[in-house]
Order: C-alpha cells, then structure tokens, then sequence
C-alpha cells in the first residue's frame, strides 16, 4: 500500500541522488576532474543521507508510544553503526532498496 509506494519513491531519489557521485567518480578516474571535487560531493549527500535518517527515527520515535525505551536504544544503536560505518550504510541501504523494488515490481 501507501508505505510500499512511498519505499518504492525514496528508493528511486537516492539512485537518482547517488548519479552525480557515480559521474563525478568516473571523471575523476578518467583524469578530468579532481578527487578533492568528488570527496566534497561524497560529503555533502553523505550529510543529506544522515539527516535524512535521523528524521526518520525522530518520528518512528515519536509516532511508537507503547515501547519508546526500546525505539532510543534501537535509534541510538542505529545511529553508531551509521557513524562507524557510513559508506557500508549507503551501500547496505541501497541494494536493500534495490532488492525491495525488484520485488515490488513482479
């Protein structure tokens, strides 16, 4: 239903967000621009990816009443595997997302 659609659409914004990293990341390879270009861009959708999350557990965390102790610690959990392993996030977040859609679309 409606959370599927809106999984399927947050899906396709963050392929579509990861294009200018996969570009810019081809560019620098091929010798046309510089790594320091594509770090920054990394960084910048690496900021946009977090607050992202973040906002996402604030409201799971505000909409659960019935175990909000155990929505923290499952938040604040998430939130240092986020911070420890940032680009291993992206990656798991965006082949789950893949797989999701595939399914989706049978």
């Amino acid at each position: 239903g409606s959370f599927l659609r809106r999984f399927q659409q947050g899906t396709r914004n963050a392929w579509h967000e990861a294009e200018p990293i996969q570009e810019a990341t081809m560019s620098a390879l091929n010798g046309t621009t510089d790594t320091d270009s594509v770090l920054h861009l990394f960084d910048d959708r690496l900021d946009a990816f977090k607050l992202a999350v973040r906002t996402l557990m604030e409201r799971v965390a505000t909409k659960a009443s019935g175990e909000p102790s155990r929505i923290r610690t499952f938040a604040r959990t998430a939130t240092e595997a986020i911070k420890a392993h940032p680009i291993a996030t992206i990656g798991v977040a965006l082949g789950l997302s893949y797989v999701v859609v595939r399914i989706a679309r049978r």
